[in-house]
């Protein structure tokens, strides 16, 4: 085999290794281009108890105010299954939290479009609930989903 051929083959493997890491890593994170995804992932990697999957369900700097899962609460969590995920539509709803966000990253403002507000029921089964804000079965939470400028529809708040 000549040097040409072996350098050919060489490019091309590269080419082909390199697109398949682009298309695994786009794999990936389809889910965070649609927000009730996220939420159906929040609750798929509460299931499967992996922390740093829960946590790529998040923005990068979520509200302080928000309820967000340690790793004890986590592994305490038997299983969980969405019931019903809907699209909260009163304006009045998303004004607040809208503000709240544009306050906190002032460079990075969000517009109506960009924020999402749903009301999830959920159930929810815990290895001891006896420590636990809530018991084993059905509860609701709020669920506060932005896309801003540095990333995909990520958890802003979720809401007890």
């Amino acid at each position: 085999m000549s040097k040409k051929q072996k350098i050919c083959i060489l490019s091309l493997a590269i080419i082909v290794f390199v697109g398949g890491l682009f298309i695994k890593q786009k794999k990936q994170t389809d889910w965070e281009n649609n927000p009730e995804k996220v939420i159906e992932n929040y609750f798929k990697f509460q299931n499967n108890h992996d922390i740093d999957k829960l946590s790529d369900c998040y923005l990068k700097q979520p509200y302080n105010g928000s309820y967000k899962l340690s790793k004890e609460e986590l592994n305490n969590i038997e299983n969980t299954k969405v019931i019903k995920i809907e699209l909260l539509k009163n304006e009045n709803t998303y004004k607040g939290d809208l503000d709240i966000y544009n306050q906190l990253n002032p460079n990075n403002l969000i517009e109506k479009e960009d924020i999402k507000i749903y009301s999830v029921s959920y159930y929810i089964r815990f290895k001891d609930d006896s420590n636990t804000p809530i018991k084993n079965g059905e509860d609701q939470v709020f669920f506060t989903i932005v896309k801003d400028k540095n990333s995909d529809w990520k958890i802003f708040t979720i809401e007890m």
